[in-house]
């Protein structure tokens, strides 16, 4: 699914109880006339937000990400500070489980007799 995401306006994904998000590209910037940009005042700038995306949202089953509010998305940015930009997210609902809401020890379970199981 592919989201434009106007500047004061929030990114918020969410997948059936048995699927996570998976973000597989983020662009922050100014890179097209469209919804979130009617007139050319500046067109060109962009940035990958993806591994900003990726650790906010991907493994969930729900995320929030506010446009123009969240610093780290507005870090990434190559666009002049008075310019508004806009993001553009694609993301897939994929069968899996919501880590955030899983116990820290239990991840490390799984994870290290994952890792077990592929040394044998």
């Amino acid at each position: 699914m592919k989201e434009e995401v106007c500047f004061r306006q929030s990114f918020t994904p969410s997948c059936k109880a048995d699927e996570v998000i998976v973000v597989t590209s983020a662009t922050y910037g100014r890179m097209a006339l469209g919804e979130c940009l009617q007139t050319n005042l500046g067109i060109g700038c962009q940035a990958d937000a993806l591994k900003v995306l990726d650790r906010l949202c991907s493994g969930n089953k729900a995320c929030s990400v506010e446009v123009g509010d969240n610093q780290e998305v507005q870090d990434v940015s190559t666009c002049p500070p008075d310019m508004f930009a806009y993001l553009e997210v694609d993301y897939s609902c994929l069968p899996g489980m919501d880590l955030a809401n899983v116990s820290p020890i239990l991840v490390a379970l799984i994870l290290s007799s994952s890792a077990l199981g592929a040394i044998k």
